[in-house]
């Protein structure tokens, strides 16, 4: 699997990896092992890049926030949703 991630914020966790994408990755149907990653600095920051590039189909948050994760999945409009609340706790539903 290949992961395309932006630029690394501060207090990011080292497992994304830091590379200078294009933003048109983010609109981009891989059809492939890839997926394109955003780290944002908030809740609203992700709601924003999503509505903006989102095909519909999965979206996924990893946030240690309960409740940030209860309104990504409340206000996101997409077919499956995948959540990690903490490293090694993913869940996925539709």
């Amino acid at each position: 699997m290949e992961i395309l991630a932006g630029r690394r914020r501060g207090g990011c966790s080292k497992a994304i990896l830091t590379c200078g994408r294009l933003p048109g990755d983010f609109a981009r149907e891989w059809l492939s092992l890839k997926c394109a990653v955003k780290v944002v600095k908030d809740i609203d920051e992700a709601l924003k890049h999503i509505d903006q590039y989102s095909t519909k189909h999965s979206e996924a948050i990893v946030s240690r926030n309960k409740r940030q994760c209860e309104r990504f999945l409340a206000e996101v409009d997409a077919a499956a949703f995948i959540r990690m609340l903490q490293p090694g706790l993913l869940t996925v539903s539709n």
